[in-house]
């Protein structure tokens, strides 16, 4: 059963594409990810495991947010790395997370990322990275990623 389960989903939200395409024929200045938020959502916890939920192409905000920070971005390979860091400290009460989004300088969110549901209390820390994998890439593993373990 294990096997079947998945721990992680991630989806670009056609804003995304519509703000590279708006930037490469020069009708709109390129629109950089500055920002995340950490929330709950989209995730079915009636069933046990618990499965993602279709998050709909026209969201527009994470639901239930409870942390919003600073992305740390690099490229390498094609590729876009964030990783989105919430400090031990960053909750006064525990909150249920599952859901990361990134947000452009324009406060679009442009992507989202699913996890399996987790509490966060005052004590704890918690890294979410997600990376835009760009369709030329292929099979090789981002380097940015070898350092992180």
């Amino acid at each position: 059963m294990a096997d079947d389960l998945t721990w992680k989903s991630a989806k670009l939200l056609p804003r995304f594409y519509d703000s590279i395409a708006r930037s490469l024929i020069g009708a709109a200045p390129c629109r950089p990810i500055v920002k995340f938020k950490a929330g709950h959502g989209y995730v079915d916890e009636s069933v046990d495991p618990p499965v993602f939920l279709e998050v709909p192409d026209d969201l527009i905000d994470v639901p239930n947010v409870f942390y919003e920070g600073t992305p740390e971005l690099a490229h390498s390979d094609g590729r876009i790395l964030a990783r989105c860091h919430i400090p031990k400290g960053s909750v006064t009460d525990p909150r249920k997370y599952s859901m990361t989004g990134l947000y452009d300088d324009q406060g679009s969110l442009v992507a989202v990322c699913l996890d399996l549901p987790d509490w966060l209390v005052p004590s704890d820390w918690h890294t979410t990275f997600a990376y835009i994998d760009f369709p030329n890439v292929g099979e090789n593993p981002p380097q940015v990623l070898e350092d992180v373990v």
